[in-house]
């Protein structure tokens, strides 16, 4: 007779991977980088699609090891000229439009930036780094 009892065996333990070191755990904040507000990270949804409460700017991911006062702004990434083609990769992966070519060479727009970081995997020479 079944006790209604399940039939696992399972310690509950999980074998996968420290999940907070792969920034899905629910460790960090949320920072805007016009104001210096801080919120703590929602688990499944990226800082830069939440707003500031305060001033309603797109908001960037800081760990909780980081200050995240008024005067904490996380560093943009950085576009070495020599190394850029001028190809617009990275215009068309910037969700922000924070990115403009200019004499064949891509400039991020420091004010649109929110530290995304989804134009560096797309530029085929690294020109862009943090």
């Amino acid at each position: 007779m079944n006790s209604g009892r399940g039939q696992g065996g399972g310690s509950g333990r999980g074998g996968g991977r420290n999940r907070t070191s792969m920034g899905l755990g629910p460790s960090g904040n949320c920072v805007c980088p016009v104001c210096g507000s801080n919120v703590p990270h929602e688990r499944g949804i990226p800082c830069y699609e939440m707003s500031c409460p305060k001033c309603g700017a797109n908001m960037s991911r800081t760990s909780s090891s980081v200050n995240t006062g008024s005067s904490a702004r996380q560093s943009i990434p950085q576009i070495d000229e020599k190394s850029c083609v001028g190809c617009g990769n990275c215009v068309d992966a910037c969700p922000f439009d924070a990115i403009e070519i200019n004499n064949g060479k891509a400039k991020i727009l420091s004010d649109k930036c929110r530290n995304c970081r989804k134009c560096i995997p797309v530029c085929p020479t690294e020109a862009i780094s943090i």
